[in-house]
């Protein structure tokens, strides 16, 4: 009498379940660490958690601009995952002077720029003569 034969799936079946288990214990780390703030700093060669910046001016609805691109954004804005290092901050508005400061971003680190007036651009206009 013959034995029976054992069935064996092929290669590809036994490596597949191994291969996700793979894929999962490096993507999870990284998502984990992504979600958390962390990220890649090309120019440092590290990895670091990112601050927060917090921008308010009087008056509001000024349009954001972040190391001279536009963002899209306005005032009153939190912009968190900034990444570190300086960074040049410009706001405008129409009929309204413009604001332009240089910011230090520090990791995991709040940064406030809220004491920010834009001055409305006008022609000057006679309020009072001195005459009765």
């Amino acid at each position: 009498m013959s034995s029976p034969k054992i069935y064996r799936p092929p290669l590809v079946r036994q490596l597949l379940p191994w291969l996700f288990v793979l894929v999962f214990l490096v993507t999870a780390p990284l998502l984990i660490f992504y979600t958390s703030g962390y990220r890649y700093n090309l120019k440092k060669g590290l990895i670091e958690r990112n601050g927060t910046l917090i921008i308010d001016s009087t008056p509001s609805g000024g349009t954001l601009f972040v190391d001279s691109r536009p963002t899209g954004e306005r005032t009153p804005i939190t912009l968190q995952n900034m990444v570190p290092g300086w960074h040049t901050i410009r706001i405008e508005r129409p009929n309204y002077s413009s604001w332009q400061e240089n910011v230090l971003i520090r990791s995991e680190r709040v940064t406030f720029a809220n004491h920010i007036w834009l001055w409305r651009i006008s022609q000057p206009r006679l309020v009072w003569s001195g005459r009765p």
